[in-house]
């Protein structure tokens, strides 16, 4: 489910994993979660989005070497999109965040992808540069949102 998901070229338009998404890395990369401890210090992971016990998309988090950043991003079937799914499990993310250590959550998004930036700007998250990358050896442009624990208690 979740490798038909990624694979879905409208889900992955704005993201940066290279396609296709073979269903064994998704298999391997399930088990290498399971096996994680939290948080996964300069490393990543993704979290499941289950609504009414269904999965309907992921979250992904990465740590900084001494977990005072951590980085976020979101994928959600199609369906789903739309909704406030991303919104509320997004929210919840970076709440935790914040309530174990982390100072400072960023994201990074296509400009075009404004139901994504959407996303960001009601949880919270400001833009704080805009800059290009190489997304599957293509050079795209990039916004980059950031949200401090500070911002958020203010």
């Amino acid at each position: 489910m979740v490798a038909g998901y990624r694979n879905d070229p409208e889900a992955a338009r704005f993201q940066d994993w290279e396609l296709p998404v073979p269903v064994e890395r998704v298999a391997a990369q399930i088990h290498e979660y399971l096996a994680a401890e939290w948080p996964l210090l300069g490393g990543g992971l993704n979290i499941a989005v289950e609504h009414q016990g269904d999965l309907i998309g992921d979250l992904y988090v990465g740590w900084n070497d001494d977990g005072s950043e951590a980085v976020v991003g979101y994928t959600l079937m199609r369906p789903h999109q739309g909704k406030g799914f991303a919104t509320e499990a997004a929210a919840a993310l970076v709440d935790h965040l914040f309530a174990n250590g982390v100072a400072v959550v960023r994201a990074s998004l296509d400009p075009e992808n404004l139901a994504s930036a959407r996303v960001l700007e009601k949880v919270g998250f400001r833009l704080v540069e805009t800059s290009t990358v190489m997304i599957r050896g293509e050079w795209v442009d990039d916004a980059v949102y950031e949200l401090t624990r500070a911002d958020q208690a203010a």
